[in-house]
């Protein structure tokens, strides 16, 4: 997040990929669980996929305008959180989104050491919950094995997970599962799902006590962050809150300095006559030029906003 500039970022991916062994090496990118950092990381993984790795379940890449200033891809695997390489379903427009409220994030509790407690001065508890977002991306093949070995994901690796494995002969693998993108909700006699799939989708599991004990008791036992094996016996796809439409980090514009406000954005009326601009008003306000009230008695003189525009000296 510190470096704001498009062309830094890119040059800090470019050299840790260079630093990292093609044989397996794994680069794991981490910052702040609120939606900046989210879209920092997002926007990593979308040029990791991109740019850098091919998987078998990956997107076909769309042609390039200049073939001879891509670099190759090569194999590679997303390794957590994402059990999918399709585009991310909470990263949907490039750029910041002012007023998201879905964003992918996991919470992490620690213990605070002795010296840090004596700085706070904290007397109550000796721990903090730390919130974060990350991708974990693994370069090439094991040394050893020829090909990248990712498990099946798609649609069918999301309803033969929805179908639940509880009775499966075998364990599945853990990249076919959908995880847990919010803590679960739970609720009398049924437990509620927020999960990312295989499939890139995000979709709302429930789980309710008739339809397996073992399932339902773990479903209340879910925490936020796991993987999901036993299935569910309802499944709804759930909206994503992205907000107001994605805005280019730093491109100076109108809606650039809307999102660093805050998402609020002033609307100036300006009339105007034949002389030139005589008065401004911001839209929801009363007018913002001096005027005289009913009965001919001065009222509070307002902000004179002409001057503030530079429209009047």
């Amino acid at each position: 997040m510190p470096l704001k500039e498009g062309f830094r970022r890119k040059a800090m991916l470019d050299n840790l990929w260079e630093m990292l062994s093609p044989e397996g090496g794994i680069l794991i990118f981490m910052e702040k669980g609120h939606p900046r950092g989210f879209e920092a990381v997002a926007e990593v993984r979308a040029r990791l996929l991109d740019e850098f790795i091919v998987s078998p379940t990956s997107d076909a890449r769309p042609e390039p305008i200049e073939p001879e200033m891509r670099r190759e891809r090569e194999p590679g695997m997303i390794v957590a959180p994402c059990t999918n390489h399709k585009a991310c379903p909470m990263y949907l427009h490039p750029g910041l989104t002012p007023g998201r409220k879905d964003f992918c994030h996991f919470s992490q509790r620690f213990i605070r050491p002795p010296f840090l407690q004596r700085v706070l001065g904290a007397t109550d508890r000796n721990h903090e919950d730390v919130d974060f977002s990350f991708v974990a991306v693994q370069r090439g093949t094991l040394p050893g094995t020829e090909k990248t070995t990712l498990p099946a994901q798609g649609r069918e690796a999301t309803d033969k997970a929805f179908g639940g494995h509880e009775h499966s002969p075998e364990a599945p693998n853990p990249l076919s599962l959908p995880r847990n993108i919010l803590p679960p909700i739970k609720r009398r006699g049924h437990v509620t799902l927020d999960l990312c799939t295989p499939a890139g989708t995000l979709e709302r599991w429930t789980v309710p006590k008739s339809f397996s004990k073992q399932a339902y008791r773990d479903a209340r036992k879910a925490r936020w962050g796991d993987l999901w094996a036993l299935g569910a016996k309802t499944r709804i796809v759930r909206p994503v809150r992205l907000g107001k439409g994605g805005v280019a980090p730093n491109d100076g514009g109108v809606r650039a300095q809307q999102a660093a406000r805050g998402g609020k954005m002033r609307v100036i009326n300006l009339d105007a006559d034949a002389g030139g601009i005589f008065r401004a008003s911001e839209a929801g306000k009363a007018s913002l030029s001096p005027r005289r009230t009913k009965g001919g008695k001065k009222g509070k003189k307002p902000p004179n906003l002409m001057k503030e525009l530079g429209l009047q000296e």
